[in-house]
């Protein structure tokens, strides 16, 4: 599939020639392709003469406050839902970057859903909703920092430079695993490639990203595997779940879970990995698999979620137990 078509691509860039005020905005609980894309893209457009404010719906985990200047970043909290208003005016050109639905924007759907200024969807996930003017959605890409270098190496090469390089370096390392998951192509690498002629540090960029790790994040990691991790050897399973109690215990801040869900993958055996995390009003979910196991069918269909084949994620509204319960009672009939 041929990403931004011309026709679709003129659209955006008639929009760009009017020189509007951008607002950027990406997923609750932001990851590595969420904060790499929407601050590379932040970035680029600054450098082209563009005035951007990028949103955070919520905090980012501490250990991607290195990515360039990503403290200008503005991270939404209740008291300022008044001035975030601002950011959604009917003047301005919005990018919504690496989710599907507006619900993901949680706190700020309303504003988001309500604005009358034209939205720009750029994004990897399956089924976009159709709330966007513009949709570039492409599934099959490795994220959605592939998607934003596209973009840039067709409307201005001449803007990326070492700073854009690691945001976008940051997103594709992330959200391929380190390049090992089935959404790495050639594009990807030869992408990788590039970013590196600009100067960027790859070994670093790797250690900051997935070497980063808090003592208790560390010791976390070490007691759910030990203590609150069942294997079903026949379905070729793991499940691992976090109560609030052992949140307290090891003092877990936003985002310290990230990447938890990947470990029991790293058994041979082990094609699918899931992870249950209990909030104040929801159970979040996430799944993993390998090889052709559809991971996003299961969480579509029975946690309200979506994402990709190999990585998805899902909610419930029941308590920690019931929804452990409910899953169990799936086991038989969905792997």
């Amino acid at each position: 599939m041929e990403r931004f078509p011309e026709n679709e691509l003129k659209k955006l860039l008639d929009e760009l020639g009017k020189r509007p005020p951008i607002t950027i905005i990406t997923h609750f609980n932001p990851d590595g392709d969420a904060i790499g894309s929407s601050m590379a893209l932040k970035l680029y457009l600054e450098k082209l003469g563009f005035s951007v404010d990028c949103l955070f719906p919520s905090p980012f985990p501490p250990y991607y406050n290195w990515i360039p200047r990503v403290a200008e970043a503005k991270v939404y909290t209740e008291k300022d839902k008044q001035s975030f208003e601002t950011y959604f005016s009917a003047d301005r050109l919005i990018f919504c970057l690496d989710f599907n639905h507006p619900s993901r924007v949680n706190q700020l759907s309303e504003f988001l859903t309500n604005s009358k200024a034209k939205k720009i969807l750029i994004d990897h996930h399956e089924e976009p909703s159709s709330n966007f003017d513009m949709c570039f959605s492409y599934p099959g890409s490795s994220s959605t920092c592939e998607l934003i270098y596209d973009f840039m190496m067709r409307y201005d090469t001449s803007a990326l430079d070492k700073d854009i390089a690691s945001c976008l370096y940051t997103g594709l390392l992330t959200d391929t695993g380190g390049f090992q998951f089935s959404s790495t192509h050639p594009s990807t690498l030869h992408m990788a490639a590039n970013l590196m002629e600009k100067g960027i540090n790859a070994t670093e960029i790797y250690n900051l990203a997935f070497n980063n790790f808090s003592l208790n994040r560390l010791k976390l990691f070490g007691h759910c595997i030990s203590n609150n991790m069942k294997i079903v050897e026949d379905k070729k399973l793991a499940y691992m779940w976090i109560d609030r109690r052992t949140k307290t215990k090891f003092d877990i801040q936003d985002g310290d879970t990230e990447g938890l869900v990947n470990y029991p993958m790293k058994v041979l055996d082990i094609e699918v990995s899931v992870l249950f995390k209990q909030d104040y009003d929801k159970i979040r979910i996430s799944f993993r698999s390998k090889n052709d196991v559809d991971v996003n069918k299961i969480a579509r269909q029975y946690f309200n979620g979506g994402g990709h084949i190999n990585a998805a994620g899902g909610m419930s509204k029941q308590s920690l137990d019931e929804t452990l319960a409910y899953f169990e009672s799936l086991i038989p009939t969905i792997f």
